[in-house]
């Protein structure tokens, strides 16, 4: 029983020693910096009012073709008339320096409408620009856009409008 109770009292006070001699747990902290540099986003402005087909004259069915470069072109019944307004259409594009961009004009057709009775329509599709990327700049860079315009048989007169 002796060596029992020795037992007991070494174990006792192996118990009590380790709650004593425990480490304390200390705790770091450090301080880190965050950053971030706010640029010039990447913007996009009309300068010209849009693009304009200008005064169009039908016989049947047709096509105006209006390049980038603001020329005009037709096919089938339809006729161009000078002094109408003709236009391609002009953006200027700004950004931060030195930062990379590129442009996509729609892939399928776009309708316009006639503004006055709102019910006929014509279709604009094929559209082409002079650049479809690059690296902006602050000052800005222009953009000129052209379309085909499909004027139907019989096409209702009017003025026609509608956006890409």
């Amino acid at each position: 029983m002796i060596r029992n109770n020795k037992l007991l009292i070494a174990a006792g006070a192996a118990a009590l020693s380790a709650g004593i001699y425990t480490s304390a747990v200390s705790a770091a902290s450090v301080t880190a910096n965050a950053s971030a540099t706010v640029i010039q986003g990447l913007t996009i402005s009309e300068n010209n009012g849009g693009m304009n087909f200008g005064d169009v004259s039908e016989s049947g069915v047709g096509t105006v073709v209006l390049s980038p470069a603001g020329a005009r072109s037709t096919t089938g019944g339809a006729d161009v008339l000078t002094g109408g307004g003709e236009q391609a259409g002009q953006y200027t594009i700004s950004g931060a320096d030195g930062k990379a961009y590129t442009l996509s004009l729609p892939t399928l057709p776009v309708t316009i409408t006639e503004t006055v009775g709102g019910i006929a329509t014509m279709t604009v599709d094929n559209f082409q620009q002079t650049g479809s990327s690059g690296t902006a700049v602050s000052a800005g860079e222009t953009m000129n856009v052209g379309a085909r315009l499909n004027i139907g048989a019989g096409q209702t007169l009017g003025t026609y409008q509608g956006t890409y």
